[in-house]
């Protein structure tokens, strides 16, 4: 099951980082909103696009879980629920979630004075 969630960890990472690029390409010529909320504060431009590509993994993850749920949850006494064998739905799942915080912590990292400047450094220290 290793395999599906390194498989589905880089096809997500790429995926994020494709979303990424796009909105920094054409969120600015199309959406009213990213126009505005970036002319706010230098950073915000980044948490913008940042924000943009979260939305892949919010949909992605749950979609993989949620069958491997059910059937862990139809199948299972629920006092050893915990103990219950993950299928190949929540190794996915695992991988996309993985995916998103590594591009994350990336991405925060490498434009971190941005961020700081965008989020203040409160909510940066916890969010990082």
């Amino acid at each position: 099951m290793m395999e599906v969630t390194v498989y589905s960890f880089v096809i997500s990472l790429a995926c994020e980082s494709s979303i990424a690029a796009l909105s920094v390409a054409l969120a600015p010529r199309f959406c009213y909103p990213a126009k505005d909320y970036a002319s706010k504060k230098p950073g915000n431009a980044k948490l913008w696009h940042t924000t943009v590509a979260a939305l892949f993994p919010s949909v992605f993850a749950p979609f993989f879980s949620l069958p491997g749920l059910i059937a862990i949850l139809k199948s299972t006494d629920y006092s050893v629920l915990l103990l219950a064998k993950a299928d190949e739905t929540l190794w996915r799942a695992l991988g996309v979630s993985l995916a998103h915080f590594w591009f994350d912590f990336i991405v925060m990292l490498y434009w971190r004075k941005d961020f700081i400047d965008a989020m203040r450094l409160p909510l940066y220290k916890q969010m990082m």
